[in-house]
């Protein structure tokens, strides 16, 4: 079980298969006693309450109350003498640019009016706020530098989210091995995280009594974007690119986690913590989580959940995980932008459909369509026509 604050989870990206570290204060004073220091990295949706928190209206006041049990935990580490790093860049970023240019200064009163200290990360740099944030929320508004970074999470979500609405006709299995070979004929880099969302999302939903259906409840909801079970899949490009986006975004603060913890900060190890209060992060490292297998090397290796005892379609797709290694090329060196060219083919197949059914509306379409994707030798061959300029 994570440490939870109220409905904040407090988690880690990198651990030892079959445990649950708890953020504790014994943690946190044995950190402190051997050099290694506590950071913790708040995501978007627990900044945006920090920030509330720090006026007086009635979101405020929701706000604070949300965050009660976690201002009560950080104020008695300042009574027992623990510090701690507070790094909310990543939530910043996340946020609109006119949002997050006020972030600092309202970060600042709220430390303030809980009698809070603590540092950042990085107190030397000061970021130019009128960069900080997105400026609109979509794959495409993002700077090549931002689409580099996020590609590699942002294609495989946005490819389960296309053949998720384009084969309602499918059964479950048929559908995750149809993601499969799209993902290998486009995508074609490993990322078993990214493929074990798709293997929840698509899915049969377990038994309503067993452990692991709120797991798959959490990890299948918010992962498409869903506020219920009962709830269509996104349907236009617009839906599904937001949804991917907001889904590469979370992602990317594991990993800013696990690279924080690897790299350490001037020659100190960390102990990195992200502070969430979306459930799809916390259900996810229940599912498949990052560990060093012993090698002290943080996140080489990925540990998952054994669900087999649930049902045919989590053997068969278990299999189908057990030889992706055969299929893909895992050691193949990540390159930002031979992976931004294949993302461009996944937001082709989504603008388009799977099939090539779905017109863009001002581009001609030209796609050579598929006629059986169940096939091992259909290939997508799509390209959309840039408008005219002028």
């Amino acid at each position: 079980m994570h440490r939870t604050f109220g409905k904040i989870a407090c988690i880690k990206a990198s651990r030892p298969p079959g445990s649950i570290p708890e953020l504790t204060f014994e943690r946190m004073r044995l950190n402190q006693s051997n050099g290694i220091a506590t950071q913790l990295i708040p995501d978007c949706n627990v900044v945006i309450d920090m920030i509330l928190a720090a006026g007086s209206t009635e979101k405020a006041e929701l706000a604070k109350a949300r965050l009660a049990p976690f201002i009560h935990f950080l104020q008695s580490c300042q009574s027992q003498g623990i510090t701690y790093y507070l790094s909310p860049f990543m939530g910043l970023n996340e946020m609109r640019r006119s949002e997050a240019a006020l972030g600092p200064s309202a970060l600042e009163r709220f430390s303030e009016n809980h009698g809070l200290t603590w540092t950042d990360t990085h107190p030397h740099l000061k970021p130019n706020l009128a960069e900080v944030g997105l400026v609109e929320r979509g794959y495409d508004a993002l700077s090549p530098e931002s689409q580099s970074v996020l590609c590699k999470t942002y294609g495989p979500i946005l490819l389960m989210l296309a053949v998720a609405r384009d084969t309602p006709h499918l059964s479950p299995l048929a559908r995750f091995r149809t993601y499969l070979r799209f993902y290998h004929r486009i995508i074609d880099v490993v990322s078993v995280r990214e493929i074990t969302i798709a293997r929840f999302v698509f899915s049969v939903p377990p038994p309503a009594t067993d452990p692991a259906y709120e797991t798959w409840k959490n990890i299948s909801l918010n992962f498409t974007g869903r506020r219920d079970l009962s709830q269509n899949y996104p349907r236009t490009f617009r839906q599904l690119d937001r949804t991917a986006l907001n889904g590469a975004l979370d992602l990317i603060i594991l990993d800013s986690a696990l690279l924080a913890d690897y790299k350490g900060l001037d020659g100190q190890r960390l102990d990195t913590w992200v502070v969430t209060a979306d459930l799809k992060l916390a259900a996810l490292t229940d599912a498949i989580h990052h560990t060093d297998g012993g090698t002290g090397q943080t996140g080489l290796f990925l540990a998952t959940q054994d669900y087999r005892d649930l049902g045919r379609y989590w053997n068969e797709t278990q299999n189908d995980m057990d030889n992706l290694n055969h299929k893909f090329r895992p050691n193949l060196k990540f390159s930002g932008a031979v992976q931004r060219a294949r993302t461009a083919r996944v937001v082709g197949l989504a603008q388009q459909g799977i099939d090539g059914a779905i017109r863009c509306p001002g581009r001609p379409l030209r796609f050579s369509g598929i006629q059986d994707p169940d096939r091992s030798d259909s290939r997508p061959n799509f390209l959309i026509i840039p408008q005219p300029l002028g």
